[in-house]
């Protein structure tokens, strides 16, 4: 028995889809692509362009990979396995029709022990490489949501890779995933345009073409910040002088 269509929200499966002015930045995307680890971790504070990041990523992958945008509601164990089955049956689906129906038969009792293993045989079926993107991940964080995730990652076919964007660290255990060399981390110093990723977003947003020295001015002014470059490129609209 399938989730419940109507409390399904069909949106929280959909990654952002503004993505036409977004400078592409293979020199993060390229590496992941390459080396596909087990779980990647983008991690910065808002304005910094995770979600754009990841979404590019996605869209790299194609079929391969499944979204989701999480948000406080989803702290609910319930609410958030209804939402994560559904994500993973989007394209090829592989959570069983038992699995499903032992999850609406629990409900607010749901066994996450036993759920995380009923995933993992399911995960079993994969084929190809399947890639599971939790956005916002910060907003849904719990103990019970870090240990179904976790386990989702230690138990699950190898096939399964998870991607984390949040505003802080979660509450995984991340040592473990270095030590066992599988996991990619992306912080904010990454995520800072360098100065020719910054020439490139002001030319696709505004037309704009700076001088290698006000290039490197402005750079340095807003640190490479997504936001901060966004606003000095509505200001340069106006002003060619880029040290006011």
């Amino acid at each position: 028995m399938a989730p419940t269509a109507s409390h399904i929200l069909s949106t929280k499966f959909r990654p952002p889809t503004h993505l036409a002015d977004a400078i592409d930045r293979p020199r993060l995307t390229l590496p992941l692509l390459d080396s596909l680890p087990k779980v990647v971790l983008v991690i910065a504070a808002a304005g910094f362009g995770k979600t754009t990041l990841v979404a590019q990523f996605h869209a790299r992958l194609g079929a391969n990979a499944v979204w989701l945008s999480l948000d406080r509601n989803d702290q609910d164990p319930f609410t958030f396995v209804r939402h994560l089955i559904a994500a993973l049956n989007r394209g090829q689906p592989v959570v069983s029709a038992a699995t499903e129906s032992f999850v609406e038969g629990r409900g607010e009792t749901l066994d996450v022990g036993e759920l995380t293993i009923r995933l993992a045989n399911d995960l079993e079926k994969l084929e190809d490489h399947r890639v599971l993107f939790f956005d916002d991940y910060y907003l849904a964080e719990t103990p019970g949501i870090n240990d179904l995730v976790h386990h989702l990652i230690e138990y699950a076919s190898p096939r399964l890779h998870v991607v984390i964007a949040s505003r802080v660290l979660p509450a995984l255990p991340i040592a473990r995933y270095r030590a066992s060399n599988r996991v990619r981390e992306l912080g904010a110093n990454d995520l800072t345009f360098s100065p020719s990723e910054a020439q490139a977003f002001l030319h696709r947003t505004h037309g704009l073409e700076l001088a290698p020295r006000e290039l490197d001015l402005l750079v340095r002014h807003t640190e490479g910040w997504g936001v901060g470059l966004q606003l000095a490129s509505l200001f340069l609209k106006h002003s060619r002088d880029p040290k006011d």
